[in-house]
């Protein structure tokens, strides 16, 4: 063996597998210094939930190289690990979003390439894996909600794609994209990004899912067909969305169906039964209005906490414009995870549909505060999820082998005063809120020591990486700008208009924070630099309290007075809690009954009615034991009447998309919160 091949071996020899193995997992070549910096981890003093309902306190995490590498009481740092004193905080396994919207809705700028569908609305053939480019804030986001996992759900047509498992981290698409093409996208609305024609109504949207996929069954067997016999077969057309959509069906890849509300849980319900379909659904957060149905349908529901805003009720108007749908939604939302809980349903949870950093942390504490269980919450954001996506084996629990994935909370995650200081995607560290080390905010009295003219009232407020404020003197107020506080050193530094002081230009302030007093200096626009402090009088309102790191809403939970509502249907106005008590026989004396058959018109007659079917028409019929009785003289009584073009108790008709449309059915958008 040659020298250089000889050290080489023994440099490999001395290399541990674990990064060996990390740098076998990458075929890119590596340019300049290969990083081979120690990624371990020790996380001591902590309150550790390995898995919902499972939990070591006062134990030690270790991760290497973005595994974990042991948990537990008795667990010591390894040498070499950065050591994290935990104490007072709480590891979760990093959260797993389902149904997350990570960007994929850009439309190609000339439509779809090769041959697609006739109907750009049908897109089965989009791999959100092969096409990953999600955006970062989006990614940001979630994960300063604790999430590190998702499934990248495309957004664009009816038939939207293959979503894809993405890791949450801020490596490359090679590194990040898990998994891809374990289901169909399927929306029940058009998109008009990619087309606005056919169809544009509810009832066009389902005739066209129906009907791509009986063209999915036949592509395949036409396919067949012309290869077995291609001299007296005519060539089908080439397709690769009814190609994807085929295989899907054939492998019995879900369908993932988004139901933006309990209308389309059941519209996609009875696609399942027509087609050899499994079926996953994206709930609407109604589902409490229809639980007897969900809760033995057996399926895999994707649930997202997004609870509506109180309505307006300010007012008289307002409060009579507050329809009992809206109040009632408004009440239940937030009881729907338990309420399915309660009926034995198993779902996932995401952020999808959620504007701003805190709002799904907020709508978590708000789900447990009206009933959910902690150990299903948590269930419900890992080891469910997990499952569901097929990546359980790796994600969802802290257990040895495992992903490091991982959540790191001050405090409870379910209390009010919880905050996520840090979330780790593979062992990386992507802090969302880090401690408050200094804060300026609050009002102050400044004073000069000299003949400045620095005496005044300074009031600092916002975020604290987001400060802002006014100051105020000799009865002049202004606004106050650039200001920073650099929490390491304690250093403050702002600037404020001259003319405060009577003077053209600006003032510069700088100061350090020692507690509540401020020791400073200034720049005046004469040249002249007093020296000043200022002494805090007033600390920040508690409606201003903020974390760092964008999270910035109020993340504890809606607390509301109990207040016991019948379940409903429909769960509107003049919904009943149950059908109406119906007497056995009902009997009409006396009346003038239009019997639209041969008897003609009969006057001062009866009619008698059991069990809701008319059984006898004449003079003098005889009362049943126990019937109602209807005096009916000077009153006429006629068959139901039939309207012959109504639009009632249907939602979503009228479909223009197409001067012909044959295939459509009424019967797809009945619905069943109708009162006319």
């Amino acid at each position: 063996m040659r020298p250089l091949a000889l050290v080489s071996a023994l440099v490999l020899a001395l290399i541990p597998w674990t990064v060996a193995g990390q740098q076998a997992s990458h075929t890119e070549p590596v340019e300049a210094l290969r990083d081979n910096t120690p990624r371990a981890h020790a996380f001591t003093n902590a309150r550790i939930v390995t898995a919902p309902g499972q939990v070591v306190e006062g134990g030690t995490l270790v991760i290497r190289d973005g595994v974990v590498q042991a948990v537990g009481q008795d667990v010591s740092p390894p040498e070499g690990a950065r050591v994290w004193d935990l104490s007072g905080h709480t590891l979760y396994p990093g959260f797993i979003d389902a149904h997350a919207d990570l960007g994929l809705d850009e439309a190609p700028p000339d439509g779809d390439r090769g041959p697609g569908h006739w109907n750009p609305q049908v897109r089965a053939h989009f791999d959100a894996g092969r096409e990953f480019r999600d955006d970062p804030a989006r990614r940001s986001t979630l994960r300063a909600q604790g999430f590190t996992t998702a499934l990248a759900v495309p957004r664009l047509g009816i038939f939207r794609g293959q979503p894809a498992v993405v890791s949450l981290g801020e490596g490359g698409e090679r590194e990040r994209v898990l998994r891809s093409g374990l289901a169909q996208s399927v929306s029940f609305a058009r998109d008009t990004e990619v087309g606005d024609s056919y169809p544009n109504s509810a009832m066009g949207a389902i005739a066209l899912i129906r009907q791509t996929l009986y063209d999915a069954e036949w592509y395949p067997r036409a396919w067949a067909a012309y290869e077995a016999n291609p001299g007296s077969v005519s060539r089908p057309e080439r397709s690769d969305a009814l190609a994807e959509l085929a295989a899907s069906l054939a492998e019995e890849r879900p369908l993932l169906f988004e139901a933006r509300m309990e209308e389309e849980f059941l519209r996609a319900q009875a696609i399942a039964e027509e087609f050899p379909i499994q079926l996953w659904a994206r709930g609407s957060g109604e589902e409490y209005r229809i639980l007897d149905v969900v809760g033995t349908a057996d399926v895999p529901l994707v649930l997202p906490l997004d609870f509506p805003e109180p309505p307006e009720v300010g007012t008289p108007a307002e409060a009579l414009n507050a329809t009992l749908a809206e109040l009632r939604h408004w009440y239940r939302a937030p009881e729907n995870p338990a309420l399915l809980e309660g009926a034995g349903v198993e779902f996932s949870l995401s952020a999808d549909g959620l504007e701003g950093d805190g709002a799904f942390v907020a709508n978590l504490r708000t789900a447990v505060e009206r009933g959910l269980s902690r150990d299903g919450a948590l269930a419900a954001l890992t080891t469910r999820p997990a499952g569901l996506l097929g990546i359980q084996g790796t994600h969802g629990t802290l257990e040895v082998g495992k992903v490091a994935n991982l959540v790191v909370v001050e405090g409870d995650l379910f209390e009010a005063d919880g905050v996520i200081r840090d979330v780790w995607v593979e062992g990386e560290r992507y802090t969302v809120s880090p401690p408050l080390l200094a804060d300026v905010r609050g009002e102050w009295l400044l004073a000069s020591d000299g003949d400045g003219g620095l005496d005044g009232r300074l009031e600092l407020s916002g975020a604290p990486d987001r400060l802002e404020g006014t100051f105020s003197s000799n009865g002049a107020e202004v606004t106050v700008n650039s200001v920073r506080l650099a929490p390491e050193s304690r250093r403050l530094d702002l600037s404020l208009p001259g003319e405060v002081m009577g003077l053209a230009g600006t003032i510069r302030l700088s100061a350090t924070l020692d507690g509540d007093r401020l020791f400073g200096w200034s720049e005046v626009p004469t040249g002249t630099g007093p020296t000043w402090s200022g002494r805090r009088v007033a600390g920040v309102a508690q409606e201003e309290e903020f974390l760092l790191g964008g999270v910035t809403e109020d993340a504890a939970a809606e607390s509301l007075p109990s207040v016991e509502l019948a379940d409903l249907r429909p769960a509107m106005e003049y919904g009943r809690a149950a059908l109406p008590d119906q007497p056995e026989h009902v009997l009409v004396r006396k009346a003038t009954i239009w019997t639209q058959g041969p008897q003609g018109r009969l006057e001062n007659a009866d009619l008698l009615v059991r069990a809701g079917e008319v059984v006898e028409v004449g003079e003098g019929l005889e009362a049943p034991a126990g019937a109602q009785i209807i005096d009916g003289t000077g009153k006429h009584v006629t068959p139901g009447l039939i309207d012959a073009h109504l639009h009632s108790g249907t939602h979503g008709v009228n479909e223009s998309g197409a001067a012909i449309v044959p295939e459509v059915r009424l019967g797809d958008v009945v619905t069943h919160n109708n009162i006319w």
